[in-house]
């Protein structure tokens, strides 16, 4: 059998024996299963554009400690005299996804954790398989760089946010446009839909938040209030508040059904991602977490350091339940990022997309 073919069966077993083989706990096998799948996995693009360089390119460039390329050492060329370094062990780093000829502006997850989507300076979206790398849809239409991407909660349609002044909604399944939302004035920078998916909102460049129906595609609020342009924005778990950042160095929190400012947090610092925790209580943001006080209790809203499962601190360090584990190299840092579960994701300005893994 070949190496490709080997690695593919070995790959498609794993998927299936892994329950198995870990309630028996054969290590071995286990690790050699896993070892096969990350091989495969960095070498996705290799297999599907030249395959037969599966056993030069493939192995060359894997760890030197890889279980497949010590069984298949004997596989590489004899022109070979000196192979280049590489890492001992396997990076955090499970798959680049290439296809982007210019930067990546965004990022996000399916909400079954499924899918990538991608936003990109080359005007397009696309929709990538986070399980294998493969390139599932290429989302085409708008005329400027798209700055933002969000999934709807049932993961049916996908929001992207560009500099062409329009938000495009998208059926994920097919890649099919659904509806064009116009009238802007300006680029939008961050789209989000609400828990229930009926409303869509949206910060632009000139500092106002709209919501939109997203059945109908018609606006329903304007807020306005921040004192530059607004970078992101985030609907709580329940539905009732949208928080939105702004290079004002504030984060206001709006009432979602009548449009009325709640709250405005001052913060010292440009907030330029920020989601909600799943009870409500905090804000995670670029900066740290950022209390939502309660309406109706006197609660201090300044940023502390809660210690979510998985954090980026300062575009340099992530940090796994509060501790520093991976500094990025230079070369390595991103350009935008999403969270799911145990997996990260990087947006990279030379178009490339990382997807990394860790055991939490």
């Amino acid at each position: 059998m070949s190496l490709l073919g080997f690695v593919s069966e070995v790959v498609g077993m794993l998927n299936l024996l892994q329950k198995t083989i870990l309630d028996d706990q054969s290590s071995t096998l286990v690790d050699f299963l896993q070892d096969a799948k990350r091989f495969m996995l960095k070498n996705r693009q290799i297999a599907d554009g030249a395959p037969l360089q599966i056993y030069c390119a493939g192995l060359l460039f894997a760890p030197q400690s890889s279980i497949i390329r010590t069984r298949f050492e004997a596989e590489l060329p004899t022109w070979l005299c000196q192979p280049p370094r590489v890492e001992e062990e396997w990076s955090a780093v499970l798959q680049t996804l290439e296809g982007h000829s210019l930067s990546v502006r965004s990022v996000a997850f399916s909400p079954d954790g499924r899918l990538l989507a991608s936003g990109s300076d080359d005007n397009i979206v696309r929709l990538w398989d986070t399980a294998t790398g493969a390139l599932q849809q290429t989302l085409e239409g708008h005329s400027g760089p798209v700055y933002s991407v969000a999934f709807s909660p049932d993961g049916r349609l996908l929001a992207s946010g560009s500099d062409d002044e329009t938000i495009r909604l998208w059926d994920t399944a097919t890649g099919a446009l659904q509806q064009t939302l116009e009238g802007h004035s300006s680029y939008v920078n961050s789209v989000a839909f609400s828990p229930d998916g009926r409303l869509l909102a949206s910060g632009y460049i000139d500092d106002i938040v709209r919501l939109w129906d997203t059945a109908t595609g018609a606006l329903q609020q304007i807020l306005e209030g921040h004192s530059g342009p607004v970078y992101s924005v985030a609907f709580s778990p329940d539905g009732r508040l949208l928080a939105s950042s702004s290079w004002g160095k504030a984060v206001q929190l709006w009432d979602t059904a009548t449009g009325v400012l709640q709250q405005t947090l001052n913060v010292n610092g440009f907030i330029v991602s920020l989601e909600f925790a799943l009870d409500g209580s905090y804000l995670i943001t670029n900066l740290g977490t950022l209390n939502v006080p309660s309406l109706d209790e006197n609660q201090s809203p300044g940023l502390t350091q809660r210690n979510p499962d998985i954090f980026i601190q300062q575009g340099q360090w992530i940090m796994l339940n509060g501790i520093n584990v991976l500094w990025l190299p230079p070369e390595s840092r991103f350009t935008c990022s999403t969270i799911i579960g145990n997996l990260l994701a990087l947006g990279h300005a030379s178009g490339h997309v990382s997807l990394i893994g860790f055991r939490l």
